[in-house]
């Protein structure tokens, strides 16, 4: 559902394009989109992406999971992303204070659920991860206020958690340097994803 939702907004958005009264009239490029999911979002833009490349409607070339589910990949037809789309890069962000989505088994019983390194590792596109040590789930997302009680979204808060503020200028700085590198080809943007270069805040990533 989340996918054909993103798939639907585009839509929406090429109607509008297409519409002179419009403030986007003849100002978007669908030949070269970019998606951005986060949490089940991050999962929703990959299938969006696969389900895109039946009918190559929009030309997606870049896709982002931040903080990403995975529960489809639990599944006996387990969905790949981009790779089979070799104009299509992809791009997954994680945080190493995770609570929410985070990476525990229970022994004896078939995980359903899964981290984005899942789809990372199925991915055979140009690809590259960014893991945060002290970012978490929910502070990438302003909408899930921090409550004061050590939690935000029902996600526990580590004392070392980074500030929302400092969430949202790594993912700002790594997502639009992603999106920068593959759909505006600034290949100065690739030492950034080696680690030739540290983040503008010089914290700790990999």
């Amino acid at each position: 559902m989340r996918a054909r939702m993103v798939l639907q907004v585009l839509e929406a958005l090429r109607k509008e394009s297409l519409d002179s009264r419009s403030i986007l009239h003849k100002r978007v490029d669908f030949n070269n989109i970019g998606l951005l999911g986060h949490s089940r979002g991050g999962e929703a833009v990959v299938l969006a992406d696969r389900i895109n490349r039946a009918s190559r409607t929009f030309g997606i070339r870049a896709v982002c999971s931040l903080a990403p589910t995975d529960a489809l990949g639990s599944t006996a037809a387990a969905l790949s992303i981009p790779n089979s789309a070799p104009r299509c890069s992809y791009l997954h962000f994680y945080g190493g204070l995770d609570l929410d989505v985070g990476s525990w088994r229970t022994p004896g019983r078939r995980d359903s659920f899964g981290t984005g390194f899942r789809i990372y590792d199925r991915s055979t596109a140009d690809k590259a991860s960014v893991f945060m040590p002290d970012c978490c789930h929910t502070r990438f997302n302003s909408v899930w206020a921090d409550k004061g009680r050590g939690e935000e979204g029902g996600e526990a808060l580590l004392p070392r958690t980074r500030s929302e503020p400092a969430h949202q200028a790594l993912a700002k700085e790594y997502i639009g340097g992603f999106f920068d590198l593959v759909l505006n080809r600034d290949v100065a943007q690739r030492e950034l994803f080696d680690n030739r270069v540290a983040n503008a805040a010089a914290f700790p990533a990999a």
